[in-house]
């Protein structure tokens, strides 16, 4: 089976390596992508997130802290003005930008 490598920094321990896994298997689990057969069955697919990022499935966004935390409130703010996929559009990307926020902690 082909693969690819991602380098860490060679100072990471075992399990800082295996800790930062576990946080991009978590990522994708938030966004619906999970392992569905063997071992890791049920657990984030990091390989699905990726390539639903590679073919515009999944799109990420960077912000400023500040940028990140107004964006937050003002769509938590203008989703109750708005129809009903807006409003759901809106409080998904709040939703997101929180818990990217969250991550930073």
């Amino acid at each position: 089976m082909p693969h690819i490598s991602i380098w860490l920094p060679g100072a990471w321990t075992r399990e800082e390596t295996r800790a930062f896994a576990d946080s991009l298997a978590a990522v994708a689990a938030s966004h619906g992508y999970r392992s569905h057969y063997g071992p890791l069955a049920g657990r984030g697919n990091l390989v699905a997130m990726l390539r639903a990022i590679e073919g515009g499935e999944l799109a990420t966004v960077m912000l400023a802290d500040e940028q990140r935390d107004y964006a937050i409130r003002r769509l938590r703010e203008l989703a109750p003005e708005q129809d009903g996929i807006t409003a759901e559009a809106f409080l998904s990307l709040a939703d997101q930008l929180d818990y990217a926020r969250q991550r930073l902690t």
